[in-house]
């Protein structure tokens, strides 16, 4: 073979193994122009926005969407409860006033001690289901609002949206102070690209938080304190 064709040869080999290890790798080979490749140009570079969803999601639980369902469950609690309740009370007082040598009293205390049992048994129930339907309106909160930062992002030419919680950190427990730490990613982003306020008005939240700093729709109102046994 003479010497030009041996160039040729080797040159067509040379390109061909590489792009067989493009191919291989997941690469694509493109012209500098690009011109007539077929093959869509690179996209443009991201654009990150921050919104405080965990402020919004709090927000919407709080709210007349999700409240009457919570309102609904604790009157349905204390309305099973309140009975066993005001048994446990009467019982209580009558063993107190008795001998605790009386045999009867004795009977009237393990009768005391099944009642007892049976009502912190219901309350826990209660308790379990009162915070399975609290979780799943934050869920469907979450879902939401999510929904809806993207419809804004996607508006103002946003790409990518970052959680960040917003505000001062307050917390006193290191375990709370971690939490805190991690709730909030981002640690430097240029002016304007927090996008909470124009999802707050999408969703037609309150500016405010209703209830105070320490309340939680995961807390029942005037949740009732078990009854103690009284002292043999």
């Amino acid at each position: 073979m003479r010497r030009n064709e041996r160039l040729f040869a080797y040159s067509a080999l040379f390109v061909a193994l590489i792009a067989l290890a493009g191919h291989t790798a997941g690469f694509r080979i493109v012209s500098p122009a690009g011109a007539g490749s077929g093959i869509p140009a690179a996209p443009d570079s991201a654009k990150i926005a921050t919104c405080d969803v965990y402020q919004l999601v709090e927000r919407m639980v709080e709210s007349e969407q999700y409240m009457p369902a919570r309102n609904v469950e604790q009157e349905r609690v204390k309305a099973q409860l309140i009975p066993f309740e005001t048994q446990l009370e009467a019982m209580q007082k009558e063993l107190q006033a008795s001998d605790p040598k009386d045999a009867g009293a004795q009977e009237k205390f393990k009768t005391f001690q099944a009642k007892r049992e049976e009502y912190m048994s219901k309350r826990q129930a209660a308790a379990d289901g009162y915070t399975d339907l609290v979780t799943g309106q934050f869920s469907d909160a979450y879902s939401k609002i999510c929904a809806e930062a993207r419809k804004v992002a996607t508006s103002l030419g946003y790409t990518y949206v970052m959680a960040h919680k917003k505000g001062e950190i307050r917390a006193h427990d290191p375990r709370q102070l971690v939490e805190e730490f991690l709730s909030r990613p981002v640690s430097v982003s240029p002016e304007g690209v927090d996008i909470t306020e124009q999802v707050r008005t999408a969703m037609k939240l309150p500016m405010k938080a209703i209830g105070g700093p320490d309340s939680s729709p995961l807390l029942p109102a005037n949740s009732p304190a078990a009854p103690e046994a009284p002292k043999k």
